[in-house]
């Protein structure tokens, strides 16, 4: 017995070697094809292409995200297709056992846009190097004026940044390497520009030219004037001058030939000098178009020796140091140590203040000084805290004047905050009915590498049980946390995701799709942490009952004819609420996309908008409270809500576009949201139909796949709206 145990257990561990060796071949293993060239002609993409083995088909790929898949495709050939300038890549895909495997990607080849009357091209480019490690990259919109969607920025030929940003942090730059960056604007049309670019080599200030390009005017703007010092003690002495005329006007200064700083204000701090020594300062002028002034410039010989420029003040202020760390959230803030410099007998009050270098304070931004007025001291504290914004934050440089001031004589110094956003995940709730649970057409997803479906371990969402009525059949279950998810309790977020997915599948089972993943790949390019969608749409629900019962969206019960219970309203809450205790994360946004289901009975449909307000109004008043404290709570908070219009489209299966009354006051709800809800805005899908997007399962009622995915990245644009149409961007 204990032979043929023995003999057995050999036999299956030798076939499950074999096995496993079969499952885990990589899929990188054979070579990628080569592309021998790019053209594009009037918006028609033709690439010339050779692979090492017969194919099934290709994937391709422009700036780092997939554009459409070719079967059957030729070992060696070319291949055309409808699309825009960028890099293009592609990945082979060939015959595996029974199924497909995937090369890498080839390298990547530019195509130049060929569109007349393109996009413009971004303004300003420009480096600013922070350290051996970190740059940051700024840029203005295009001088043409034209609607811009966002841009693309890239270094050394990689896709780095995609969005509609003005700036970009580099933070994980190897010393005295050289980067190159391209970027690109993208029209409302979806028209790529001509390339600005720069050149950074990390540790070192950049010229922000690349070597050959031709080199900028100089002098075409005036000079700045009066350029002079003023000594505060043996070592410490300012610079200032004059501001040049024009608008978003910067200033370089170099003592001794080295660059010290860019800078828009009109004064510079030199803390460190040597006794007795020269040193000779320029600055000039540069506006947004690159052009440059002359060189103004000044020699200053620190006391001590001969030549000291007049003293005209008797006080003067300076900083431990110009540059501290500030994160957002974070209540023990920052403080920055002041020291006030008398001579002369001086004892007069000073006064000292606080402004931005770019615009007005944020309100976000809560500051202020151990003495305000200075009299007998000599030193003093700015204690600044960053409380969190409804929007998340990118890692950024942000830029202060302290001020002293007494009887009309003023000094200042630039104070340098680097800025890092709260150390907290970004939560979105997702409700309405099929249209945000996803209804797209059977078998849509597209979740290969590459693919416009592929899940991003960025993106989380709460592993939630499947609408059904077997697993909500008590209406407890809508409220208890063991009924409303599946383990593991939170999983990287994946189409469909309403459906649960269990610890042994690779993938959800079901190949439909929802606006939820799109939107979220839409806001990760503007924050740094992790994103926890959170799931709580059913199908063909709304707040009449509709042979549902109490599964409903009412926030309270009522006796409205027609009405239904709470229990949907139970259900997203308790599922926000563990999403927010457990990840320690901030709800930043509700999106809602439901109607039809209220659009049949006229006590519903005219109810709508004071449902929907009352609705909103629990969602932000019983969410569980999160580290933006009780600023984020309560009916009227500032945590966005952006509802979705309802598909016109029309094909054989029924026709969708032209409403009913009824269904025409629920759409003016959604249409007016922001009237009746504070911080609210809308998603307008009248154009998301065929022929250019086909409808979803069933009818014209579900929007189709592509439909879907435009409507994703329409709902974090209309969100980034509210934020920054209501100041908390």
């Amino acid at each position: 017995m204990n032979f043929y145990n023995t003999f057995f257990k050999v036999a299956f561990a030798v076939a499950m070697g074999v096995l496993l060796a079969t499952w885990i071949t990589p899929v990188w293993a054979m070579q990628a094809p080569q592309i021998r060239s790019v053209q594009n002609n009037a918006d028609r993409i033709t690439i010339e292409y050779q692979a090492s083995q017969a194919l099934l088909g290709l994937n391709v790929y422009r700036d780092g995200g997939y554009v459409t898949t070719i079967k059957p495709a030729q070992q060696q050939g070319s291949v055309s297709f409808t699309g825009s300038a960028g890099r293009y890549c592609i990945v082979a895909i060939v015959a595996s056992g029974s199924g497909e495997s995937f090369s890498a990607c080839s390298a990547q080849v530019s195509s130049a846009s060929t569109v007349p009357n393109g996009a413009g091209v971004p303004t300003n480019f420009r480096a600013s190097v922070y350290s051996g490690s970190t740059a940051e990259l700024f840029w203005g919109l295009p001088s043409d004026g034209a609607a811009v969607r966002g841009f693309r920025l890239f270094r050394d030929g990689r896709l780095i940044y995609s969005g509609d940003g003005r700036s970009h942090f580099e933070d994980t730059l190897l010393n005295d390497r050289v980067y190159r960056y391209a970027l690109v604007t993208i029209d409302a049309s979806g028209r790529q520009s001509r390339e600005a670019n720069v050149v950074v080599i990390a540790g070192e200030q950049s010229n922000n030219q690349l070597p050959g390009d031709p080199p900028r005017d100089s002098g075409s703007i005036a000079s700045p004037g009066n350029f002079r010092g003023q000594f505060y003690s043996a070592t410490a002495a300012e610079l200032f001058w004059n501001a040049v005329p024009g608008n978003d006007i910067q200033y370089r200064l170099s003592r001794d030939g080295v660059l010290l700083s860019t800078l828009d204000g009109h004064s510079y701090f030199e803390g460190s000098l040597q006794s007795g020594r020269n040193y000779q300062y320029q600055v000039n002028a540069i506006d947004t178009s690159g052009a440059t002034s002359e060189n103004a410039s000044f020699t200053l010989t620190a006391q001590g020796g001969s030549g000291s420029p007049e003293n005209t003040n008797d006080f003067g202020m300076t900083l431990a140091t110009d540059r501290f760390y500030l994160q957002e959230g974070n209540e023990s803030g920052v403080i920055v140590p002041i020291q006030i410099h008398r001579s002369n007998g001086n004892q007069s009050p000073i006064n000292l203040s606080l402004r931005s270098e770019r615009g007005e304070l944020s309100r976000f931004l809560r500051y202020g000084f151990d003495h305000t007025t200075i009299s007998g001291e000599t030193s003093t504290n700015l204690r600044m805290w960053l409380d969190i914004a409804a929007m998340p934050l990118q890692i950024q440089e942000r830029r202060y004047v302290v001020t002293a001031q007494q009887q009309g004589r003023r000094v200042e110094a630039t104070l340098f905050l680097d800025v890092e956003p709260v150390d907290a995940p970004d939560i979105y709730l997702l409700v309405g009915q099929s249209n945000m649970e996803g209804s797209s057409e059977r078998y849509i997803r597209n979740s290969n590498p590459g693919g416009p479906d592929e899940s991003n371990p960025r993106i989380r969402q709460l592993n939630v049980r499947q609408n059904s009525s077997e697993a909500f059949s008590q209406n407890w279950q809508f409220s208890d946390e063991q009924s409303n998810v599946a383990y593991p309790r939170f999983i990287t977020a994946e189409d469909p995701l309403h459906e649960p997915k269990a610890p042994w599948q690779a993938n959800k089972a079901a190949q439909f799709i929802g606006p939820g993943l799109s939107f979220a790949k839409a806001a990760l390019g503007e924050t740094i942490r992790q994103i926890y969608l959170v799931p709580a749409a059913w199908s063909a629900t709304g707040f009449c009952s509709n042979g549902f019962g109490d599964i409903a969206w009412n926030p309270y019960p009522t006796s409205s004819p027609g009405h239904g219970g709470t229990l949907l309203a139970d259900r997203a809450l308790t599922r926000l609420n563990m999403t927010l205790r457990d990840t320690g994360g901030i709800l930043r946004g509700i999106l809602w996309h439901q109607g039809e289901a209220d659009s049949n009975n006229g006590d519903c449909a005219y109810r709508y908008q004071d449902n929907l307000r009352r609705l909103v109004e629990r969602f932000r008043g019983e969410a569980r409270a999160d580290r933006r404290g009780a600023m984020a709570r309560g009916g009227l908070s500032d945590v966005p809500i952006i509802v979705g219009t309802m598909s016109k489209g029309q094909d054989d299966r029924g026709d969708f576009s032209q409403f009913s009354e009824l269904k025409t006051a629920v759409d003016t709800v959604h249409r007016n949201v922001s009237i009746s809800i504070p911080h609210a805005g809308f998603v307008n899908n009248d154009d998301l139909r065929p022929p250019t997007y086909h409808c979803g399962d069933n009818s014209c009622v579900h929007f189709g796949g592509a439909g879907y995915r435009e409507m994703g990245y329409r709902f974090y644009q209309a969100l980034r709206a509210v934020w920054t149409r209501d100041g908390n961007n």
